[in-house]
Parts: C-alpha cells; structure tokens; sequence
C-alpha cells in the first residue's frame, strides 16, 4: 500500500479485530508474530491498517491465531468509529465511508 493510498473499511476492521483478539489471548505483538511467522512490524502496520493483506494471508491469521472465520473478523465493527480512528490513526477518511463504518 502507497503511504499515499487510504486504508479501506475493510482493513481497518480487520485490523481493529486483531487487535482485539490478540489482546484477549493476552498476547503482545511480538508473541503475535512470532505464532504466525510474521514480523512485529507487520503486525502493528496490520492492526493500525498501514498495510494490505491478501485474502489468503488474512483467512490464514484468522485461523491458526484466533481459531476464527475471516468473514467473522470483517464483520465485527469497532464499537464507535471515533474509538477506532483514535486507537489507529489512519488519516482522513471520507465521510460517506465513515458513516458505512459507523452503521
């Protein structure tokens, strides 16, 4: 992903999603990786949605991490989109989007 490009909705629920499950195993980023022979650097671009990720990878993630269907970790949205936007910065995002997010 170009700095320049803007994150989609999709990978910043992604993202917000594996942070949350990540916390709840009580896991750091590094403890992360280190299961799904990953950098700690890709795991904190791919929790703030500062990177992309095929489809593939991230079924695999969701799998052998957190024993969950991708299409359970696109699902779930942030609580409040102001939260996540807080928690990962990922610059302007359009309004219309951000309403999507929202709902």
């Amino acid at each position: 992903m170009k700095k320049s490009d803007e994150p989609t909705n999709s990978q910043i629920i992604y993202g917000y999603n594996f942070r949350i499950e990540r916390l709840n195993l009580g896991w750091s980023q590094e403890k992360a990786a280190h299961y799904s022979k990953t950098s700690k650097s890709f795991i904190s671009l791919l929790e703030r949605a500062k990177t992309g990720i095929s489809l593939r990878k991230a079924e695999e993630l969701s799998l052998v991490l957190f024993n969950k269907e991708l299409i359970d970790m696109l699902r779930k949205k942030p609580r409040s989109y102001k939260r996540a936007q807080t928690e990962f910065p990922v610059g302007r995002v359009d309004p219309q989007k951000k309403k999507k997010l929202i709902e």
